[in-house]
């Protein structure tokens, strides 16, 4: 019977780890390439569904002053005209906790960027944070076995009728 609940829970524990990883990913951010002429872009979560309503800002390269300012509409999608050549940086965020930072080169690449390639960076949870959950749910739960064990393990102790 021992053995039994020992598989049970480290069978809940496997399911747990799966369930966290996949809504894990259901929160993460991306963008992808919409449009003609002007640069535009259709922000996303992992799953597909629009970022809608998110804040946008643009930077020009070589620059932190704010080129231009906007909220993503309906389908997930801002568009900007940039007016010169370089790595242009879009930071994105939903007001829900998700930030979204992207690269984009326009027109020719500078001898700066020529080794370089459009970077995209979700800060929404880091690889690294997600391993750390993980250990810290399995030794929780291998801490309540260890613990249920030894509360079945103690016999109880004399009471007044015993004496």
């Amino acid at each position: 019977m021992k053995r039994v609940l020992e598989w049970a829970c480290a069978g809940l524990v496997l399911v747990l780890c799966a369930s966290a990883w996949s809504s894990a990913q259901a929160h993460g951010a991306h963008s992808k390439p919409y449009g003609g002429e002007l640069r535009a872009y259709q922000f996303e979560y992992a799953l597909g569904e629009p970022l809608r309503r998110a804040e946008v800002s643009v930077y020009p390269p070589d620059s932190e002053q704010r080129y231009v300012h906007g909220w993503t509409d309906a389908q997930g999608v801002f568009a900007f005209a940039p007016d010169r050549p370089g790595a242009w940086r879009l930071d994105v965020r939903d007001g829900k906790g998700h930030a979204l930072q992207r690269y984009v080169r326009v027109g020719a690449p500078t001898s700066a960027e020529a080794g370089t390639t459009d970077v995209e960076r979700d800060s929404v949870m880091p690889g690294g944070l997600i391993v750390v959950l993980a250990i810290s749910l399995l030794l929780n739960a291998w801490l309540a076995l260890v613990l249920l064990q030894r509360s079945r393990a103690v016999p109880p102790a004399p009471g007044p009728q015993d004496a």
